[in-house]
């Protein structure tokens, strides 16, 4: 009835003005996707965290640069014998986007009366130029408006790679300019999404290609597999558009997730076809058989795809919820495509003489040895679960925002420079407020001018410099040291703030009611950096006073909570669907044990390749955790053409031929799943090769586990024989 209906003239009419309507529409939004390249936007605004870091940035003049390190070659040594430097400098504060250069300065000492702060000529240059003498800092700020947004930060980061290489050929400087700071790494996530569109689309485009016609060949099922998947990614970028939705250097892996997904679908219904028309069918005939025997897996499997991707909106990351909203969309959307698209283009279909036909031999003889070798089967699967779950039982949290590029990419390449040569780009600040901070006048005479501040500040720094992660710890006692000030000059400095250069300003507020303890790190992955603040919030507790020391805050400890928070996230949210899933399928199947049946066949596959993981010494991160929830959605599909189009009353003979039918399909489908993911090992973004990475092994482990064990199974429960 509802192929017949499907498959009228008049439907089709309706169908292709009602999807051609909802087409334009969607070009609109896809004319309003915007790119976000800021490290910012993997953090929800409310975020505590991360509120508290921008306004510590805000308070203490710290605003995310671009930093460029400068090096020499061994033979030079800052500074240099010619004035290369000064006409570096002043050429990049001559461009547009940029505010002010700060860092390393030519003309190392500054006068008394220049400063203010000391009789006697000062070094500026201490903490910008490396113990060796072979690389120097300098910090690019830009103009507010030259970096607010995707494409002007881009225009402006890219000014300066410009002007940098026009230099380079200009005056063949004796340095190499390296870039790194927040507004590189804002570059860099922009340049690893644009990479890896680049190598995703055609990819995609190629090899699905190559594998349908290897084995579909019939030109209309070829174009109405085509029109679907694409219909189904440009109303999916519609509403990415329309709904302002985030898209990140993570939202690289959305295409090939959905195309993959399309293609996969819509294969069931070809082989539902083929298998038809080789029993004798005809073509129309063998259409509606197709579709009666897949309609119902096909929408309980996208309803549970789509459930699975929609747990993603419980990440604390809102790239992340972005990225499961507009999956769970596309594969619902892709069944009522299919459905109203597919079908009426594949009824015109002509079964070619040299089309690939069905092999069923293969599977059928699997099943055979399987059930042969039950007992050996069964055994080795519980020991290789038991160790899994052992193995499982073992993994840990761990993360590394820093490292989530390529070792060739530029911002990777700096951060080793800043390592070798200064103390790298690991970092936590904490701000030291003074007991009378919420009373005390501007530039009063006390505030961080007191000596029991003073004392507090000390006590910190020898507590934090005998810890063995700590390379380097810098406060405003450093600071009153270098210049030689005692407590009336403080006092007269604080209540002129003119008199504070530059560099003081980033260790002092606005009130002098608080500083900034700088603490430089080891390089550590995102366990050991909370792992280190707890130790600090430990301390605090045992040497409690009046003169408060707020949380650790940098990029990295924020990127660290995230990554902990959303691994947390995602675990509940996998306990979630694995409800759902034993829900779904004992409504469906009306036994417990066939949804016990269905959740041990799917928990197991993700089971064994997270206990692989952390046997090899992987942990959850941002990437991996991600995959839990996502992949029980997706490979629960396949098990649910099995056990919707079997009947277990009949389990023997009926099992047998249903399984023999099934298989083709399912090989293929998980095939183009595994290819699909496999693009993923190509993405520039360490977190998305994490994510394809474990997908393949899961749809990998989860094929076997449908080729194997959930028919062996089916029949046992059923207390059945194989025929």
């Amino acid at each position: 009835m509802l192929a017949s209906i499907l498959m009228a003239r008049k439907t089709e009419y309706v169908s292709v003005a009602f999807w051609i309507a909802l087409c334009l529409l969607a070009s609109i939004g896809v004319s309003r996707l915007a790119l976000d390249a800021d490290y910012s936007a993997y953090f929800a605004k409310d975020d505590p965290l991360y509120t508290e870091f921008k306004d510590f940035q805000h308070k203490f003049s710290r605003q995310d640069e671009l930093i460029l390190l400068l090096e020499t070659g061994p033979e030079n040594t800052f500074p240099l014998k010619d004035d290369s430097i000064s006409r570096f400098k002043a050429g990049l504060s001559e461009l547009p986007a940029v505010n002010r250069v700060d860092g390393y300065n030519p003309n190392e000492f500054e006068s008394a009366t220049s400063l203010a702060l000391s009789h006697k000529a000062k070094s500026v240059n201490i903490g910008f130029i490396s113990p060796d003498a072979n690389a120097v800092i300098l910090s690019v700020s830009f103009n507010v408006e030259a970096v607010k947004g995707t494409k002007a930060l881009l225009e402006s980061v890219s000014s300066v790679n410009r002007y940098i290489e026009q230099f380079d050929i200009d005056f063949a400087p004796p340095f190499q300019v390296y870039y790194s700071g927040a507004l590189a790494l804002n570059w860099q996530y922009i340049s690893v999404l644009k990479h890896d569109l680049f190598w995703f689309i055609p990819g995609l485009a190629i090899m699905f290609s190559l594998m349908l016609l290897l084995v579909v060949r019939e030109k209309m099922w070829l174009l109405g597999i085509a029109t679907s998947s694409l219909i189904t990614m440009f109303l999916t970028l519609g509403l990415a558009g329309w709904g302002g939705f985030i898209l990140a250097a993570i939202s690289g892996f959305i295409p090939v997730v959905i195309v993959s997904l399309c293609v996969a679908y819509a294969v069931h219904l070809f082989f539902g076809w083929r298998n038809a028309l080789d029993e004798g069918v005809d073509e129309q005939k063998a259409l509606q058989q197709s579709l009666s025997i897949n309609i119902k897996p096909l929408f309980w499997g996208a309803l549970t795809t789509a459930m699975g991707f929609t747990l993603l909106v419980f990440s604390p990351s809102p790239p992340i919820q972005d990225f499961g909203k507009l999956v769970a969309f596309a594969v619902m959307v892709n069944f009522l495509v299919n459905l109203t698209i597919l079908i009426p283009i594949a009824k015109r279909a002509i079964p070619m003489a040299c089309s690939q036909k069905v092999n069923r031999g293969f599977f059928a003889r699997i099943q055979v040895v399987s059930w042969h070798y039950r007992t050996l089967f069964l055994g080795s699967g519980l020991l290789l679960s038991l160790l899994a779950i052992y193995s499982v039982s073992s993994l840990k949290f761990d993360d590394d925002a820093m490292n989530y590029f390529p070792d060739s990419n530029l911002f990777s390449q700096s951060k080793l420079k800043m390592e070798q040569h200064f103390n790298g780009v690991n970092q936590l600040y904490y701000v030291v407020a003074s007991q009378e901070k919420e009373t005390h006048k501007p530039f009063d005479g006390v505030g961080i001018a007191q000596q029991d501040y003073v004392s507090r500040i000390n006590q910190f720094s020898r507590f934090l410099r005998k810890q063995e992660e700590v390379l380097q710890v810098h406060s405003i006692v450093d600071w009153i040291r270098f210049y030689g000030l005692g407590s009336n000059r403080l006092n007269q400095v604080l209540s002129a703030p003119v008199q504070i250069n530059a560099q003081a300003s980033r260790l002092i507020n606005a009130d002098a009611s608080a500083s900034v303890v700088t603490v430089d790190l080891i390089p550590m992955t995102a366990a050991e950096l909370i792992s280190f603040e707890e130790k600090v919030a430990e301390w605090e507790l045992q040497n409690d006073s009046e003169i408060s020391i707020g949380q650790g805050l940098s990029q990295s400890i924020i990127f660290a909570h995230l990554s902990l928070s959303n691994a947390k996230t995602m675990l509940y949210s996998f306990g979630c669907a694995l409800l759902f899933l034993l829900l779904i399928v004992t409504l469906l199947k009306g036994s417990f044990k066939l949804g016990g049946l269905a959740l041990a066949m799917n928990l197991l596959p993700l089971i064994w390749v997270f206990g692989l993981w952390q046997w090899l010494g992987g942990g959850l991160s941002l990437g991996s955790a991600v995959v839990m929830g996502m992949m029980l959605g997706i490979i629960i599909d396949d098990s649910l053409h099995l056990l919707l189009k079997v009947d277990e009353r009949e389990c023997g003979k009926g099992l047998s031929k249903t399984f023999t039918s099934v298989m083709p399909a399912v090989a293929f489908t998980s095939l183009l799943l595994l290819l699909g993911f496999a693009l993923g090992l190509s993405s520039d973004f360490f977190p998305i090769v994490e994510l394809s990475f474990l997908s393949m092994l899961i749809v990998a482990f989860a094929f076997l586990f449908d080729l194997i064990m959930l028919p062996m199974l089916m029949i046992l429960i059923a207390g059945g024989e194989h025929d």
